[in-house]
C-alpha cells in the first residue's frame, strides 16, 4: 500500500487557496511577534498570500496624528530586523487606527479581511 501524503495528494494546497487567511506559519509568526513587541498595544495580524507575499496589519491608536507613509516608515523600521527574505516576502503593510479599522477607511484594510483567492 502507497500512502501520500495530504500535501502530495494537493489537499492541503486546496484548502489553503480557499482560506488564504489560514496561511500562517513561523516566518508569519515572527513577523507578528516583532511587531507585537514594537506595538504592545496594537492588534497586529500578518498571513501569507502566496508562497512570495506576506501581508500584515497593525492597528495602533498611536497612527491617528500621522500619515499614511509615516505609518508605513514607522512599521518598516522595526520590520528591518528580520531577515531579507522576510522582509522581500512583505508586499502589503496596513497600519491604521481602530477608528479606521471599524469604519474601513483604508481598502488595503478590506483587503486584508477579504483577500482575493490565490491562484497561483
Amino acid at each position: 500500500m502507497i500512502l501520500k501524503s495530504p500535501l502530495a495528494a494537493g489537499k492541503i494546497r486546496k484548502a489553503n487557496r480557499q482560506d488564504p487567511l489560514k496561511q500562517r506559519n513561523t516566518e508569519t509568526r515572527a513577523v507578528v511577534s516583532l511587531l507585537k513587541k514594537a506595538f504592545p498595544h496594537a492588534k497586529v495580524d500578518a498571513y501569507r498570500y502566496s508562497p512570495v507575499s506576506i501581508r500584515l496589519r497593525v492597528i495602533d491608536s498611536r497612527f491617528r496624528k500621522m500619515k499614511g507613509f509615516d505609518r508605513i516608515d514607522v512599521v518598516s523600521d522595526v520590520l528591518e530586523s528580520l531577515p531579507k527574505v522576510t522582509r522581500s516576502h512583505i508586499m502589503d503593510i496596513v497600519p491604521i487606527t481602530p477608528d479606521e479599522h471599524r469604519d474601513k477607511v483604508w481598502s488595503l484594510d478590506y483587503d486584508f479581511d477579504h483577500p482575493l483567492p490565490y491562484d497561483g
